[in-house]
């Protein structure tokens, strides 16, 4: 088990730290001001480390632990003394009790009897319940019971007034609650989620993580551009910049390295990890100097084993709609590739069994020297038919222009009578936020319905020879 504890300061982690290191012999890590942010950022990982694999089992913490900081592999939170604030204990319990948490927590509240520390602690627990459940409201708490309990704790015999505060206490949380229940829109609530939906939306999610295909697309972009790769454990790697042009392409890695994980699990767990999806700022980045870049524009290619020989001209080419910002157009149409494959006579080969064979892997690098023989030919060949195939992927991307613009008609036309229908029952929707709508559905029409298409990429496939 592993144990997290803070107190209220730098100076009481060290003696706690000192007093345990004499004591016991169970690893600790210190976690405070004091230290500088490479050193905590070091501790909390060593803490993080499995305990059997040499990771410290308690982190001892000044208040700044309770900020900011995740632990939620941690099911033991030791609390050596109370924060005068609910809202701060509120943060200290949230170092643990948050998305990740496998289990329930245990906290620990030692405390002296008669103490100003056990008068807090039965007032939190007793009164407001502060340690079983989640306190809503904490600064009107705070503002109603606080200088009373503070003048409280300086005094004997407050053993006396406690039941009455308790039951104070108490019927101040539950009127609290009912005024935050009452203001709640159950409206929203109910249109807000849509379960199935969000049920489906996980699974589709936890199938996407179990996805290898970009751990190893980004393992051979990272040998692409120069960066040093170390395996640190399954799923984990330590990233370093190999020289100038990796930083180029990798600005948010930094010198000193990175470590990063493909596994959604352990990045919760373990802060320092960064999680890499195809989403990161570093995958998008890398991935459009990758497509950018002129490299793999232009091949040509030798099939060997298609039934005829052939000369095909494969071209991709990419449907972009470019529109403001604002209008989103990406919801309808994000960049699409559009693909096709000509014979030498610009008839439509693209599923051909010749060019079944280029999705087989049996492509290899065609011959130079038949290359440089039929240059001429070639030559006046080849602008043709890259007509050609333009013209076939002009041809689908109007489909997909047009499915696009009917998919965002549909979307916007539901939303302007949703609109239209609240106002009539009388909310407070406004002719302005309507108009707006009318006007977004224009716009996107006119940029989806011109959106450019571009050659991205071309392939020269000689077949069957």
């Amino acid at each position: 088990e592993k144990f997290l504890l803070i107190g209220h300061s730098r100076e009481l982690a060290e003696r706690i730290e000192e007093a345990l290191r004499e004591k016991v012999s169970a690893t600790a890590a210190l976690f405070h001001e004091g230290l500088s942010l490479l050193q905590r950022d070091r501790n909390a990982a060593w803490f993080a480390e499995p305990a059997d694999e040499g990771g410290a089992r308690v982190l001892i913490c000044s208040e700044i632990g309770s900020e900011g900081r995740n632990f939620q592999f941690a099911h033991h939170l030791f609390l050596f003394d109370l924060p005068e604030d609910a809202a701060l204990l509120e943060q200290r319990i949230g170092r643990l009790d948050r998305i990740g948490q496998t289990a329930d927590i245990h906290i620990h509240v030692p405390y002296r009897a008669g103490s100003p520390g056990e008068l807090w602690a039965r007032w939190y627990h007793e009164g407001l319940g502060a340690f079983e459940q989640t306190l809503h409201g904490s600064a009107a708490v705070h503002r109603q019971f606080h200088d009373e309990i503070a003048a409280l704790a300086g005094t004997s015999g407050w053993e006396k007034t406690l039941p009455d505060l308790l039951e104070r206490t108490r019927v101040f949380k539950e009127t609290l609650h009912a005024e935050l229940e009452a203001g709640r829109d159950h409206l929203l609530e109910m249109s807000s989620f849509d379960r199935d939906r969000g049920e489906r939306l996980v699974v589709e999610i936890e199938d996407f993580d179990l996805d290898w295909k970009l751990e190893k697309y980004m393992l051979r972009l990272f040998d692409h551009y120069g960066v040093t790769v170390e395996d640190l454990r399954d799923r984990e790697y330590l990233l370093k910049p190999e020289h100038l042009f990796s930083a180029e392409v990798f600005p948010g890695l930094p010198a000193e390295g990175m470590a990063i994980t493909f596994d959604r699990d352990r990045a919760l767990a373990r802060e320092e990890l960064t999680f890499f999806t195809w989403d990161h700022p570093m995958v998008r980045a890398a991935t459009e100097m990758f497509l950018a870049a002129e490299r793999g524009n232009a091949a040509f290619v030798h099939v060997a084993g298609a039934a005829q020989q052939a000369l095909l001209l494969e071209v991709v080419c990419v449907l972009e709609c470019v529109a403001p910002e604002r209008l989103h157009v990406d919801r309808f149409l994000p960049p699409q590739p559009v693909r096709v494959i000509v014979d030498h006579e610009g008839r439509d080969r693209t599923t051909s069994p010749e060019a079944g064979l280029l999705g087989k892997g049996k492509a290899v690098p065609g011959p130079a020297d038949w290359l440089q023989k039929k240059a001429a030919p070639l030559k006046a060949m080849v602008p043709k038919i890259l007509d050609a195939a333009i013209d076939l992927a002009e041809k689908q991307a109007a489909t997909l222009r047009e499915s696009a613009a009917k998919t965002m008609r549909e979307r916007l036309d539901a939303e302007i009578a949703r609109l239209e229908k609240l106002r009539a029952l009388g909310h407070p929707v406004s002719e302005a936020e309507i108009a707006a709508t009318v006007d977004e559905r224009a716009a996107l029409d006119e940029h989806l319905g011109s959106a450019p298409l571009r050659v991205d990429a071309v392939r020269l496939v000689l077949a069957g020879v």
